[in-house]
């Protein structure tokens, strides 16, 4: 359906968390739909979770069965999203039982879990990167999950991500403008041109914010508690 609207389609990936003790079963069906799949010409993906290093032959067995494996590193170990020494660790042991290198799934977002907020931040995914980097590290491909869009508060920001997929430095620029308004009035503007969010300031002081008919500076009292 998707080729006859124009999409190109180049893979199938299977993102299912099975269970470790049924991890001999899914790699039976993988091997049955992976023959359907590149029929098609497609390659055959599926997304993994640490917790199936439990069973390192079975790991084996599904390494087989697919053309690529994406190793999901965050949100596996409830309430943490992410730790990066445990995610490093993970992909050496994961690399190591399936024979080849593999693709990691790194976060690139907030989550709310039981109303409670559950985070990890940039930098932490930037230390983790530089350790998947190194040679030996079992890494082939870095992903992103997820990427930023308009209705996703808890993404964070294209500009992060491209940050971090280049190994650019993590920089919050955060300043303090005033673009004025008709009337004499201006708006208090708070931008951040860095990189990574940034909380904006607690407190913006305004010296001498008021100008007067003739265009001087003049103090004056604020309206309504301003």
């Amino acid at each position: 359906d998707l080729r006859e609207r124009g999409v190109l389609v180049v893979g199938l990936e299977v993102d299912h968390d099975c269970p470790t003790r049924r991890l001999p079963a899914y790699a039976d069906w993988l091997r049955r739909i992976g023959a359907r799949v590149r029929a098609d010409g497609l390659a055959l993906g599926i997304t993994a979770l640490p917790t199936w290093l439990d069973a390192p032959d079975a790991v084996a067995d599904l390494t087989a069965a697919v053309d690529d494996l994406t190793l999901q590193v965050h949100a596996v170990r409830a309430p943490e999203l992410f730790d990066a020494a445990q995610a490093a660790r993970a992909v050496r042991r994961f690399a190591a039982a399936a024979g080849r290198s593999i693709d990691v799934a790194l976060p690139a977002y907030d989550a709310v879990v039981d109303g409670v907020p559950v985070r990890t931040t940039p930098h932490d995914v930037a230390r983790a990167l530089a350790a998947l980097r190194a040679p030996g590290s079992g890494a082939r491909r870095l992903v992103f999950f997820r990427l930023d869009a308009s209705d996703d508060v808890g993404a964070w920001s294209a500009r992060t991500v491209q940050a971090l997929a280049t190994a650019a430095p993590l920089v919050a620029d955060v300043s303090v403008s005033f673009a004025p308004r008709a009337g004499g009035a201006f708006d208090v503007v708070v931008s951040n041109q860095g990189n990574v969010a940034a909380l904006a300031p607690a407190r913006i002081a305004l010296d001498r914010f008021f100008v007067g008919a003739d265009g001087a500076g003049a103090d004056a009292d604020g309206v309504a508690g301003f």
